[in-house]
Parts: structure tokens; sequence; C-alpha cells
């Protein structure tokens, strides 16, 4: 809950109530380029374009940045011709090809908008000046008649919003100001989990366990790291202003230094090596918090040495008022969806340790086993959402049709080749975890009957991504909610009330047909939704 406190996502705004001759103008932020070629991201963010671009043919387009110091071409004329190879006329096109992160794609998009003077602005745009929020491919903003509309992957969205309001009205102090409040909302989470770690933490502990020794390890770890989390709380604020300003590559070295300086320092403090007293679980905790500051420490000297555009005084970190409410708004379905994720396990975890914490064990196995079968669905997500959205965009409704059945037909196969490890080796899979005999006796027969939700897991999550790709992101959202709070946790509780630890797991398959009946009616009716459009549109 409190990590994505800070690193809230956009929700998104609908685009396709909006008439086909919508005066709208599609600004697409750079990114990577490989060679001369638009990496995966990159990739991603044009084919969100180019679904505007062919629903809107008044629509004209920006395409924003620069050349790296590894890139043959600039980021925008990689961005043109891939646009215009895909039947995008070049005049359509204005190209802003002088900006090197984010900040300054804005400033120069808005100087070519406007048509004022600017250091990076060496081209005028067709249509009306417009000059306001940037926000993603589902979002957009009025101004004088035309509509702009940003296109950028999710995580730069609240800041790209923020940044872009104060460049856009040539209030550079707004964009500090957004980045020191979010650096006040940093120290108001920690000293909250502080609180809860003195106060609370051995109150939480001993909700879960009755067993003396895991009080007396969890209270130990989850004391020391609340305390010292204001180190992991300013390791990823400085992680997302950098990312929000285009330098993703560092983000991703701060974060690279705190996870190594972890684990290089795990055996010192655990073990006890070099001198150091052997400290276990307390050791594993103060090498976990010296980790975070690690991470912390390069994301700061990094910000101060590469993020030129904002400028973070002690003044910027009094509190707005609003620009809080902005921050929370913008990322209260993200807060939403870790707490019921937070609140599931929790609740889960109480369930089964008043049978044996053998099962709770078994429990976070589990979730390590399926994440190997699952993340690769997950990756076959990220290709059908926008080949969904492109050609949603395109109105071809045939290969929308197409990829549903291909992707649903992946998904049931690499989720089956889970459920046939689970049913004919779990206790192979188990052995991974040096599992008592106990731990086998009870995960053996669990992980075979928890498998068998495994293929209408594939339906449900190839359906719950179709729905976002349509612009019907709650649905996706009221189904995860029903399986996780309304299906998961009652039949748990309930099937727990027989006294055998073993009908418990079958809360998996029972709540997965929940969500299944569930997506498929929120498919069902998102595809009749587009059918229709598609129709109409296809009449006029």
């Amino acid at each position: 809950l409190s990590y994505s406190l800070t690193t809230a996502a956009s929700s998104k705004a609908r685009l396709d109530a909006l008439p086909e001759d919508e005066q709208l103008t599609v600004m697409v932020f750079g990114c990577y380029v490989r060679g001369e070629e638009p990496g995966r991201t990159l990739t991603t963010r044009l084919d969100a374009a180019l679904s505007l671009l062919k629903r809107y043919p008044n629509a004209d387009c920006i395409v924003s940045g620069g050349q790296g110091s590894n890139e043959a071409i600039s980021e925008a004329e990689a961005m043109r011709r891939y646009l215009v190879s895909r039947g995008i006329a070049e005049k359509r096109i204005t190209l802003e090809d002088r900006s090197t992160n984010t900040s300054k794609n804005l400033e120069y998009t808005f100087a070519i908008l406007t048509g004022s003077e600017s250091d990076g602005s060496a081209a005028s745009t067709p249509g009306s000046p417009a000059s306001s929020n940037s926000t993603d491919s589902a979002q957009s903003v009025d101004t004088d008649g035309r509509r702009l509309v940003g296109v950028s992957s999710e995580y730069h969205l609240p800041r790209i919003r923020m940044l872009s309001r104060a460049l856009g009205s040539r209030d550079n102090k707004l964009a500090n100001r957004v980045a020191g409040n979010s650096l006040f909302l940093c120290v108001c989470c920690w000293i909250i989990m502080a609180i809860f770690g003195i106060f609370f933490a051995d109150a939480f502990i001993h909700s879960q366990t009755d067993i003396e020794s895991i009080r007396s390890y969890g209270d130990s770890y989850l004391r020391i790291v609340t305390i010292g989390s204001v180190f992991v709380y300013f390791e990823i604020n400085f992680e997302r202003l950098l990312q929000s300003t285009g330098q993703t590559k560092l983000s991703m070295w701060a974060q690279i230094i705190g996870a190594v300086a972890n684990i290089i320092l795990d055996p010192f403090f655990i073990y006890g090596w070099c001198g150091l007293p052997a400290m276990g679980t307390t050791g594993a905790a103060i090498a976990t918090v010296i980790g975070q500051a690690f991470g912390a420490l390069a994301g700061f000297l990094f910000h101060l040495k590469h993020n030129k555009e904002v400028n973070i005084r002690l003044s910027d970190c009094r509190p707005d008022g609003h620009i809080i409410l902005d921050i929370y708004r913008i990322g209260f379905p993200s807060i939403l969806m870790v707490g019921i994720g937070s609140l599931t396990n929790y609740l889960m975890n109480r369930i089964l340790m008043a049978f044996t914490s053998t099962a709770v064990a078994l429990y976070g196995a589990y979730f390590k086993l399926q994440s190997f079968f699952f993340m690769p669905v997950f990756g076959l997500n990220n290709g059908i959402v926008p080949i969904v959205g492109y050609n949603y965009g395109a109105r071809k409704k045939e290969r929308i049709y197409r990829t549903i059945r291909y992707g649903v037909l992946y998904a049931v196969c690499i989720l089956a080749v889970g459920l046939l490890l689970f049913e004919a080796i779990p206790g192979v899979l188990l052995q991974a975890f040096s599992p008592s005999e106990h731990m086998l006796a009870i995960g053996i027969p669990a992980l075979r009957k928890i498998a068998i939700h495994f293929p209408i897991a594939a339906f449900c999550i190839v359906g719950g991504s179709v729905c976002q790709a349509l612009g019907k992101s709650l649905y996706s959202f009221f189904t995860s909610v029903l399986r996780q709070v309304v299906a998961l946790i009652p039949a748990a509780y309930l099937l727990s009330l027989t006294g055998n630890v073993g009908n418990v797991w079958w809360c998996f398959p029972i709540a997965e047909v929940v969500s299944a009946c569930a997506t498929a009616f929120f498919l069902r009716r998102a595809l009749r939704n587009m059918d229709r459009e598609l129709t109409l549109a296809e009449g006029q």
C-alpha cells in the first residue's frame, strides 16, 4: 500500500466516445531506438498513437525525441518512419527532434503548438494552438477547440501530467513543487510506518501465529525494516523522478545498486562473516535497510547530476493540498488494487495458521512456483493489449476476435503445462524449498487441487486485458475485486470450518470459476459495445 502511494498510476478516460471528426493533436513521447528501429516500449506507444490517428482522420501528430549517444537516428525520425510505413501521411506528422528527456519533450512541443520561441523549437504543427496537460493514449484535454492527447508508458503519466501543467503555463516552479511534495509524502509515509513498527509490529505478527519462535523472528525483522523504511521511500521516489524525465537507465541502476548491496551484506549480518556477530533474521533486516540506503543514495546522486529540469529546494517540500490531492486521486486505483492483494494474503495467512505454520509456508511456496507459469502469460498480455487496441482503432473486428482466440489458446497451453507438472510431480517441485515430511504430506495434494484452476485463469487473464484494451478497465477491476474479496477469502474461511486444511485449497478453483463467469459477462458486454460502435462507424 505504501509503495503504491509513491508510484501512483493514472486512471484512463474514455476517448472512444469522441466524434470521428474530433480535432486532435497526438503527442508521442520518445524512447530507446535500436539502430534505426523503435525499441519494444516505443513500438507499443506508436501502436497506441496509430490507433488514434486512424480512428480520427483529422488528427495530426507530434513525435518528440532527440538522438541518444548510442542511437543512429533521432527518436523522432524513427517514429516518423514507423508511422509513415503504416499508412500515416507525412503531412500529418511534425518532428521535435532535440529533446533529451520528458521535461524537454513537453517544453519544446508546447513551443511548437503555441508558435512561441524556444531553443528546442524548430518546427510548427498543423491545426490550432494547444497547450495543457499531457496524458496517456486514453486521456485528453481540450485546448482552444483542439484536443491534445499524449502517448507514453503508464509509469510516466502522473508526473508527466503535472510537469506538463507547469511547463504549459511556463511555470517551472510548479514542476519543482510537485517533486518536493512527493518527498514530503515520502516522509509522511515513513513516519506512519515507523510508528507502526514501534508500537504495532508485535501485535501484527501475533495476529497471525501463536508460535513463539516465529513471533520473535517476525517482530524483530518487521520492527527494523519499518523504522528504516525512510530509505526505501526515498529510493522509490528518486527512481520515479528519474523515470519521469526520461532517465530510465539511471533508475534501473539505482535499483540494481540497492539490490546488490543487500545481497552482498546478507551473509555478513546473518551468519557473522568477518568477525561480525551472527544476527540471523535481525541481520537480514539490517542488511535490507542498508541496501535500501545505498539505493536511495544512488538515486539521489543521479537526480542531482542528471535531472537538471527538476531542482528541488526545501521550500518546494512545503505541503500543497491541491498537488497532494491530485497525486492521491491519480493513484487511488493502484492503491486500492495493491491494498486488496495485501489484505488477501494477510487473511489467507490467518486462515491457514489456524491449522499449522507449515500450511502458511506451503502457501508461500505455491506462489513462487506458480509465477514460473503465470509470468509468461502476463508477458503474452503485453502483446495482446496493443494489438487489440490497434485493430480497434483500425476498425478491424475480425483481427480483434482472432487475437482473442489465439491469446486464450496460447495462455491455456502455457498454463496447461503448469497444470500437468503440478499434477504429475508436485513433490519434485516442492523439493526446491527443502520441505519437511509434514509439508510434503499436505503440499502434494494441495498443489494438485490448486492447479485445477490454471486453465480457467488463462481465460480470465486474457479476457481482463482485452477489456482494458477496449477502454473498459473498470470491468477488469471489478472482476479482480470479485475474485479476491467476494469469492476467494469467504470460500477459504467456509472451507476451513470443516476442520481439514486440505479442503481450504479448493477455494482457488472456486474463486476462479466465479472470476471466469464475471469475465465472460464483462468481455461479452465489451465486445457487444465494440461491435455496435464499429458497425455504426462503418455505416457513416
